[in-house]
């Protein structure tokens, strides 16, 4: 199960940090059922707005995550364990992200094409006959 292990302050931006873990939460269980993006926000309830995106350190099992909604603008990013599945984005080197998700919004299609694709090999290893 991944786990967020140290929480980020947010710096001054025009996002805002979900101090409910509300996102934290969401992001833990999809990371079990392995959902497609985008999502429903949780918050604000706005269609298909809700995304999510990994870094993976090196070979380490702890990266990044962030969670956020297009809409609303409120977002969770820290560390976390990353699920081994995980791989990370040639078109998101580490110089491009920070603590609120600007980068990663600003090309949430490939950010959500990304995830996906990574889910479906996920479930293509999983139900593929033995």
């Amino acid at each position: 199960m991944v786990q967020r292990i140290e929480m980020i302050a947010v710096m001054d931006t025009d996002w805002t940090f979900d101090e409910s873990t509300c996102f934290d939460k969401i992001l833990s269980r999809q990371l079990v059922s392995a959902d497609r993006m985008p999502l429903d926000c949780p918050l604000c309830g706005a269609s298909d707005s809700f995304h999510s995106y990994f870094y993976r350190n090196g070979a380490s099992e702890i990266g990044s995550g962030w969670s956020w909604c297009s809409r609303c603008r409120r977002f969770s990013h820290g560390r976390w364990l990353t699920p081994a599945w995980w791989v990370n984005s040639p078109d998101f080197p580490l110089s491009v992200l920070a603590v609120a998700p600007e980068a990663l919004e600003n090309n949430v299609g490939l950010v959500d094409a990304h995830w996906n694709s990574l889910v479906l090999a996920v479930g293509s290893a999983t139900n593929s006959p033995s």
